[in-house]
């Protein structure tokens, strides 16, 4: 059976300092989720010490529907010393997180310039290294995903070469642990924005990880109320109709929070 298309779980709210737009509120989200035919939302501001737990907790409760489940989430971050921003306690008290490695565009923060330059192969290389020391963490893999990973977020100036820079091996090995952990891999990408050549280098890591098992979810990351516009039609359709998506290729966790709502 096709992959269903019944959730987003990457949205951020005016909470997020890269929103900050008072009309990003969980009313605007969960009319966005029921307008959509979705069953399930996710909340996910970005944790950072500016917004901490305590502040993302201000939204709750978060508004409800019972045709569509709203969880409370975050985007967790990693800084220059592999930290993550949140504990392993606090991703438990969340309902889902997605763990963020690749924004290296966070100079000082996620990334010292002085240590690693902006060529491609160094941000290549400090990605793979982040990616790895996550996935060898104790966290609550279940119910985590990792986001973006061919986003433009780890290396700006040359997206494709940077990807191009991960052989099939590297990403066998990544992908094998992501599947072995039981974390989904966040779809997140508009495939217009790219010529013929260049989405078939986008699409290269997520066929890899199709194949190894891994499963998935999509996900919007809407940051102000136009991003809803059309981001089913141009964000999430194609995608399942390029990776050849099912049913069975599906995050059990979203399966899991619907079949609940149903009960």
């Amino acid at each position: 059976m096709r992959y269903v298309l019944d959730h987003d779980l990457h949205i951020h709210t005016h909470l997020s300092p890269c929103s900050a737009d008072d009309r990003q509120t969980p009313v605007a989200i969960l009319t966005y989720g029921l307008s959509s035919g979705f069953r399930l939302l996710c909340a996910t501001d970005h944790l950072w010490p500016q917004t901490p737990l305590s502040l993302l907790r201000t939204h709750q409760p978060l508004p409800q529907s019972k045709h569509c489940r709203f969880l409370f989430g975050a985007e967790v971050d990693m800084d220059k010393t592999d930290t993550l921003s949140a504990t392993k306690e606090e991703i438990e008290s969340l309902d889902f997180a997605i763990i963020s490695t690749d924004h290296l565009n966070l100079r000082g923060y996620s990334i010292d310039p002085a240590v690693t330059p902006g060529d491609a192969l160094s941000r290549k290389t400090r990605y793979k290294e982040r990616l790895h020391t996550m996935l060898s963490m104790d966290l609550p893999f279940y119910k985590t995903g990792l986001p973006h990973f061919t986003d433009a977020l780890a290396c700006g100036d040359e997206p494709i070469r940077f990807l191009t820079l991960f052989s099939d091996a590297e990403l066998t090995d990544i992908f094998t642990k992501v599947r072995d952990r039981g974390m989904g891999v966040e779809l997140n990408f508009m495939p217009s924005r790219y010529n013929a050549e260049d989405l078939k280098e986008v699409l290269r890591p997520y066929f890899i990880a199709k194949n190894l098992g891994c499963k998935f979810f999509f996900a919007g990351d809407a940051h102000h109320p136009e991003d809803f516009r059309g981001v089913i039609a141009r964000k999430m359709e194609p995608v399942i109709d390029l990776l050849d998506l099912t049913e069975d290729d599906k995050f059990p966790f979203v399966k899991q929070m619907i079949a609940e709502m149903e009960k």
